[in-house]
């Protein structure tokens, strides 16, 4: 299968997922700080998975090499896909979809509010 050889410090994950794909995701953000992790999608099951990830600090090197292997690493995470947008209801009457869209709201207003961007 072909994915991705990450290097991070003195570990070496295998990332791949056979006829799917995978990716390296790195956020920074003034909230939470640096991150990044290695996942992907396996289609057949819809499960997310990740190999590898964690903080990232002024200095830190990942290397990256697209590469072919018989057998990735044991990954770190496994969680089963859900898509929010499913689970909402067509129905917008529907008290409970009210106070999950009212709830949203107020949390981003908060965030807004914070930066003092309102």
């Amino acid at each position: 299968m072909k994915g991705l050889l990450v290097k991070n410090k003195d570990k070496i994950s295998k990332a791949g997922i056979p006829q799917n794909g995978v990716g390296l995701i790195a956020n920074i953000t003034w909230h939470s700080g640096a991150s990044w992790s290695v996942g992907g999608l396996r289609v057949s099951d819809e499960m997310h998975l990740v190999w590898d990830g964690g903080l990232l600090e002024v200095g830190d090197v990942i290397e990256v090499e697209v590469a072919e292997f018989d057998e990735a690493s044991a990954t770190v995470w496994e969680e089963k896909h859900c898509c929010p947008t499913q689970t909402a209801s067509d129905d917008t009457d529907n008290p409970k979809e009210w106070e999950h869209k009212l709830d949203l709201y107020y949390r981003l207003k908060k965030v807004l509010e914070d930066e003092n961007l309102i």
